[in-house]
């Protein structure tokens, strides 16, 4: 095992000690497989659900970002049912002449449950077969012990609310979820947006810390898990049969709909079009960035967007309509800065004006002083109800840096 592994490991320990107590043992505890470490097996209840929020109602204090390396490294494995292993084994062997034993295999952070499925966890501690309901939900601040300006400001986000769902217009500079150095960040504060229901409000989907604009919650397991079903849908090809399909009332095209705005660091040399490229995560120097890939190649995932130029002021900034079709980590500020040849103004991490490199189009920092921040909001969603014969659609108002921008 590598140093960076044991590195891993070590802080795993750390992450959930704090929890430890809160975790019956041993009386319903999974035996432990030589070699394999502790296993949990996915309930039906949990079907569907995807792999990095199921450990994360696990160990609700283990950081995203730990998660996702967690599995990216292997620490954490997935072992099929057995009736799933026989029918991928069959393929295997018709592709590649080849038989295929049913052992734990490679996970994916983004990949949804099965019944019957055992996740093996790296050897740490006991975990119970009938989890805790402390388990269930991220561990968070009593509302008292929160500053009530933060709650008050939280509130007064609040765009829409129905008794399944609340969407919020996210501020620039709130993390989405907890991670290192992130003393405050959404997931922390949803006890506030509770209001009658039996439990908080659970985050449909994330936003980048610095991104502003619409950001969708469920009201309770229900919505979540069709909302989150949703919002996979642009990932498969065959959505036939799914809760939407069956409505009077549908969406033209997509059944979701996205749009975001943004202020970019030049003009394109065309003014709209489609994007279509392989996008991929990687570690360099000790930081995660994504990558772009010009064939789908490796870990790289199909990302597509569409964009139009609405405005631009003499070639030195151009405001921009973006349209993903799917939804890949920083999808949005590398198809600008890689394919569009166009950072989004403020992008400190890939090349924006006002950037980690320093280097900036001096014009732009003139018309828009020092107000850099990211400049990228998610601005209008569309989709179907989860529940009622009805659409949604909500817009949220520019945060007040990128409104100064665009009207300057």
């Amino acid at each position: 095992m590598n140093r960076c592994n044991q590195k891993c490991i070590r802080t795993f320990y750390r992450s959930i000690s704090t929890n430890a107590a809160t975790i019956t043992t041993p009386a319903n505890t999974i035996n432990v497989i030589k070699g394999l470490g502790k296993i949990l097996v996915v309930k039906d209840s949990d079907v569907g659900v995807r792999l990095d929020k199921w450990i994360k109602r696990q160990y609700p204090s283990l950081p995203q970002s730990r998660i996702c390396k967690l599995i990216r490294t292997k620490q954490i494995r997935i072992k099929d049912p057995q009736h799933i292993a026989q029918i991928q084994a069959q393929t295997d062997t018709k592709e590649n002449n080849t038989t295929t034993s049913n052992k734990p295999r490679k996970a994916s952070y983004d990949e949804k449950l099965i019944s019957g499925q055992k996740i093996h966890f790296p050897e740490i501690m006991e975990i119970t077969k009938d989890n805790s309901e402390k388990g269930d939900q991220p561990s968070r601040k009593p509302l008292a012990s929160i500053n009530p300006k933060d709650v008050e400001l939280l509130r007064n986000s609040v765009i829409y609310k129905d008794d399944n769902i609340i969407i919020l217009n996210k501020p620039p500079g709130l993390a989405t979820q907890g991670g290192t150095k992130q003393s405050k960040h959404l997931d922390l504060f949803l006890e506030a947006l509770q209001y009658d229901k039996p439990e908080p409000p659970r985050l449909i989907h994330r936003l980048d810390k610095e991104t502003s604009g619409v950001t969708i919650l469920g009201r309770d397991k229900a919505t979540t898990t069709r909302l989150g079903e949703l919002f996979e849908s642009g990932r498969k090809k065959d959505t036939k049969g799914m809760w939407w399909e069956k409505r009077k009332k549908k969406i033209e095209g997509s059944p979701l709909k996205k749009t975001y705005w943004a202020l970019l660091s030049g003009v394109p040399k065309n003014l709209e079009g489609r994007i279509r490229l392989p996008l991929e995560v990687v570690v360099q120097n000790g930081i995660e960035k994504v990558v772009p890939k010009e064939i789908k190649e490796g870990n790289a995932k199909v990302a597509i967007t569409e964009y139009k130029v609405v405005d631009f002021n003499e070639g030195a900034a151009a405001f921009v309509v973006l349209y993903p079709f799917t939804g890949r980590t920083h999808q949005l500020r590398v198809h600008c800065a890689s394919a569009l040849k166009m950072p989004i103004v403020g992008d400190d991490k890939y090349g924006g004006v006002g950037g980690a490199d320093g280097q900036g189009d001096e014009h732009l920092r003139s018309l828009l002083g020092q107000r850099l921040g990211l400049h990228l909001h998610a601005r209008r969603i569309v989709f179907p109800h989860p529940f009622l014969d009805k659409i949604i659609d909500v817009s949220a108002p520019l945060p007040l840096h990128m409104k100064k921008s665009f009207e300057e």
